[in-house]
């Protein structure tokens, strides 16, 4: 008789789009967490057939660091074509970099610069909360990104010292003519919502649409009522 794991790969290679609509993953996911070896998501990764490479992300995000061994096979679907396989890659790789594999932060920096708003701002939501061997990781790495890597080096230092920069300095990171500072200036407002929302209601000011909302849904997330959000 068939084992109930390989008879969900082989649904799931037989018909990726129906088992992916179907919900199925989920049901895969429960064999890896009951133990099943992780060397089989490779392949899975690596499929021509994008939902197969969907479920096969999935899973990848919902292990979380226990899937860590796979990050230099979840990595490269960060640039995918797909949506939802760029953000469960982005979501693998933050948590398999919180404790390890620092390294490979950097494709979160770069995904910092993409122009989908929904990966950008998933992309600032947990760059934001970075810890600083992977922000000092990707300051070495800096030369991977394919551009703007002065500018990203500047925020991510910015970054470092988050705790010392004065209001001012992060105002004029806000304001800065440059898009990407603008982001690093909200990602560091985040931060300090723990002495005062000043700065992140500014950031909701912003025509930048992927900053803007960036700073309002950390507002909502952090309870702030929505007649807070305009800064006076």
């Amino acid at each position: 008789m068939d084992n109930r794991d390989e008879r969900l790969v082989r649904e799931l290679l037989r018909d990726p789009r129906g088992f992916d609509s179907k919900g199925k993953a989920h049901e895969l996911l429960q064999e890896y967490f009951q133990g099943k070896s992780l060397e089989t998501l490779r392949p899975l990764l690596k499929h021509d057939n994008a939902h197969v490479r969907r479920s096969a992300a999935f899973i990848v995000s919902e292990l979380g660091k226990t899937a860590s061994c796979l990050i230099y096979d979840i990595a490269p679907l960060v640039s995918d074509s797909d949506t939802h396989i760029q953000w469960y890659a982005i979501e693998s790789i933050m948590a398999c970099t919180n404790v390890g594999n620092y390294e490979y932060f950097i494709v979160i920096v770069e995904a910092l610069d993409d122009p989908n708003s929904s990966i950008c701002r998933l992309a600032m939501r947990l760059a934001a909360r970075a810890n600083i061997f992977q922000i000092e990781a990707a300051i070495r790495n800096i030369g991977r990104l394919r551009a703007h890597q002065k500018v990203h080096e500047q925020g991510l230092r910015a970054m470092l010292e988050w705790e010392a920069l004065s209001d001012a300095e992060i105002i004029a990171l806000l304001n800065d003519h440059n898009d990407l500072l603008r982001k690093y200036g909200a990602m560091i407002s985040n931060r300090r919502m723990t002495r005062s929302t000043t700065l992140i209601q500014l950031a909701t000011q912003s025509e930048d649409e992927c900053m803007a909302c960036f700073a309002k849904e950390a507002l909502a997330n952090n309870d702030i009522p929505q007649r807070y959000w305009s800064h006076e």
